[in-house]
């Protein structure tokens, strides 16, 4: 082998590291991500209609709870 090619089978070898690295930064903060949505949404069955929405009808207040819960941040 001459040194050319070690040299840019090294380089491919950094590459395809930091591809995978990214693959599994990616893949970690999409599944953090995801808790933390089914964690947020079991509260707000389970926690926000008794709380937030104390005055109204039980299956009301989990509607609502939901419709916060989805409502758009922007």
């Amino acid at each position: 082998m001459s040194i050319t090619s070690q040299s840019s089978l090294g380089a491919t070898n950094a590459a395809t590291k930091e591809r995978r690295k990214a693959q599994a930064s990616s893949f970690m903060g999409t599944l953090l991500e995801a808790y933390d949505f089914v964690l947020y949404t079991a509260a707000a069955a389970l926690v926000s209609p008794k709380v937030l929405f104390s005055g109204i009808d039980p299956a009301l207040g989990t509607m609502l709870a939901f419709v916060t819960h989805s409502w758009p941040a922007t």
